[in-house]
């Protein structure tokens, strides 16, 4: 992506403060390389790579592709350019969100007075937008059919209409609070702990509660108990599948060794994540109980391992089997 629209970024200063004394506070502070600095400050694409990465971790298994989809069609570079100067609200966003998904209900259809509420508010917030000339490419977004969307077999928590809020809130962050920055500013700091890295990426990733959808896994569909929009075991998937990789490339294209460094140590001081099929398989057929993993970076490479040789039957060409199954 970064390549197809030309856009590049460059390393962070390590005082973060001095990133609002910049003339354009969304840019990227320039570093010396040989890219001009023009095209060093359009962190488009780079928001956009960390946009589609978050989506396809509030996906899950069922649903990645049509939050891919969904990215894909309110996009952040379709985000700035209609809404020109002015800043949306998380729930014009959610508004924006669920309307192109086409998992916006019409207030008629349910009966539930606090769904009733929400909906007549995404909805006032869709048409009033709609209805603005600066708004007007949003007309244009084309929209998705619920068929697109998984909710069985899935757990009430991963319905998609439980993490489109959360979706919205972030993509907020991305716009308008300079996730990207934060994030990389978090990942290259000399003088913090992995431990204080960590706990700050999952701070700036953090979702509080929410009058309705705290209470809520669809319109349709109340919880018993108050949840979080992003639970911490989703909050560990997104950190591992989307920022430590997003890091990685920004460290190689920059040739930050430092930073990649930083990468490698928080990714093996992130506890092991939620068990899924390849990793139960792989605990059974591979592993056998000779090998406990302890962390989320041992997890992910054993998934790879799958992925490359098992799922191949390359399993001659593996050196890890080759041990194994010599044994």
């Amino acid at each position: 992506i970064i390549g197809e629209q030309d856009r590049a970024v460059s390393e962070p200063v390590e005082n973060y403060d001095a990133l609002h004394e910049e003339e354009n506070p969304h840019e990227i502070p320039a570093s010396e390389t040989h890219i001009d600095e023009k095209s060093l400050r359009r962190a488009d694409a780079w928001e956009q790579l960390l946009y589609e990465g978050i989506m396809d971790g509030l996906g899950y298994s069922k649903n990645r592709i049509p939050f891919s989809t969904l990215a894909n069609h309110v996009s952040v570079q379709h985000i700035k350019h209609s809404s020109g100067q002015s800043e949306l609200t998380d729930l014009e966003l959610e508004a924006i969100l669920f309307r192109v998904s086409g998992l916006l209900p019409e207030i008629h259809s349910l009966h539930d007075q606090q769904s009733k509420i929400r909906l007549y508010q995404l909805h006032t917030a869709w048409k009033n937008l709609n209805a603005s000339l600066e708004m007007i490419q949003l007309r244009s977004v084309e929209l998705m059919h619920t068929a697109e969307w998984t909710f069985s077999p899935t757990r009430p928590a991963n319905f998609p209409t439980a993490r489109i809020p959360a979706a919205g809130i972030l993509l907020g962050r991305i716009l308008y609070r300079q996730l990207l920055i934060h994030i990389v500013t978090i990942m290259d700091g000399a003088h913090s702990s992995t431990e204080e890295k960590l706990e700050h990426l999952l701070s700036v990733l953090a979702i509080g509660e929410d009058s309705f959808w705290s209470f809520h896994y669809s319109f349709a569909e109340s919880s018993p108990r108050r949840h979080s929009l992003l639970g911490d075991a989703r909050t560990y998937d997104i950190v591992v599948n989307t920022i430590l990789p997003l890091c990685s490339l920004y460290a190689f294209i920059f040739k930050l060794e430092n930073m990649n460094e930083y990468i490698l140590k928080i990714a093996a001081a992130i506890p092991l994540l939620e068990n899924n099929f390849i990793t139960r398989r792989m605990e059974k057929q591979l592993l056998k109980g000779r090998l406990q993993l302890c962390s989320a970076f041992q997890q992910q490479g054993m998934i790879q391992l799958y992925k490359r040789y098992c799922s191949a039957d390359r399993c001659g060409e593996c050196e890890v089997g080759k041990v194994v199954f010599q044994k």
